[in-house]
């Protein structure tokens, strides 16, 4: 557990019984950090994004299904403390450590927390996905100034190229911005977050070889995209534009920001389960340039 200043402090979790510490350790750790807050100190809890959700098969069926870390995680948002959850892992690009250790849903369910409000009406958390390491260097900027609720960060596992030169990584203070390179008047919009805003990128040269003009739009933070002005947001998420969204997770994910419709489409995960290196699933999955370029003109054209 960290402070950013001279204060620091570490919670110790081994004097707890050995048979609960595989279930029990990431619970002890947020609810330490979350009591830690109210001490004046400001927590860092690092975990994978897997294990602030339920881990396995075995946890989803039980009665209970009681989640990791979820009773500490409301704790920190009902209180409205400064804890930083920064969570690795982010998507099936894990699939080599086995079939059920893909995070699928997590995205889409820590994204809702973002939706209800603490007691103060403030946001319960604020959520960052960015797209590459400069994005998240602003990201964990905006986390360490928030001191009136948690802010989650997910991140990926896997390298992700960065975004093109030029880009005002600034404009992540204002939750989604137009990605540098973008075509005016666009006749598309393509929307992402995370590792997936890279993927958009690849497919872009091949769509502008067909005369058609992009918008590339890095989203790291819906619930702070709201918060901005309305003319804000349709400047760049006009409402008459068509938009594509490509997300690791869930199509939900986006479909507050892409919307639904005849002008809208999500690609996204329909099932999960496939073991592989993250390099090959992107290629059967259809994470690549190539699929961008094919599910957009295929939306275009429709």
């Amino acid at each position: 557990l960290l402070q950013d200043g001279a204060n620091c402090a570490l919670c110790d979790t081994s004097t707890a019984k050995p048979e609960h510490l595989a279930q029990e350790n990431t619970r002890y750790r947020v609810a330490a950090a979350a009591a830690c807050s109210s001490l004046g100190y400001t927590p860092i809890v690092l975990t994978d994004v897997l294990s602030c959700q339920a881990r396995d098969a075995g946890q989803v069926l039980s009665a209970i299904a009681r989640t990791h870390a979820q009773d500490g995680q409301k704790c920190a948002f009902l209180m409205g403390v400064p804890v930083k959850f920064i969570w690795t892992h982010d998507a099936f690009r894990v699939g080599e450590d086995g079939p059920t250790h893909e995070p699928v849903e997590q995205e889409a369910q820590i994204r809702l927390m973002e939706k209800l409000q603490n007691h103060k009406g403030q946001d319960s958390v604020r959520v960052f996905r960015p797209a590459d390491a400069d994005e998240t260097t602003v990201c964990w900027a905006m986390a360490m100034e928030n001191t009136n609720t948690p802010t989650a960060l997910i991140l990926s596992r896997q390298g992700i190229a960065k975004l093109p030169a030029g880009n005002n990584y600034e404009e992540a203070r204002k939750g989604a911005y137009i990605v540098a390179g973008s075509d005016e008047n666009p006749d598309v919009i393509l929307v992402a977050s995370g590792s997936e805003v890279s993927t958009l990128e690849s497919g872009c040269e091949a769509l502008r070889r067909d005369g058609i003009k992009v918008r590339v739009v890095s989203a790291p933070s819906e619930g702070l995209f709201r918060r901005q002005s309305a003319e804000y947001q349709e400047a760049v998420l006009p409402y008459n534009v068509k938009k594509f969204g490509m997300t690791a997770g869930l199509p939900c994910t986006l479909e507050g920001l892409v919307g639904i419709g005849p002008n809208s489409k999500v690609f996204g995960m329909k099932s999960f389960g496939f073991s592989a290196p993250y390099k090959v699933l992107d290629e059967k999955l259809g994470y690549t340039g190539e699929n961008v370029y094919n599910q957009v003109k295929e939306f275009l054209n429709r």
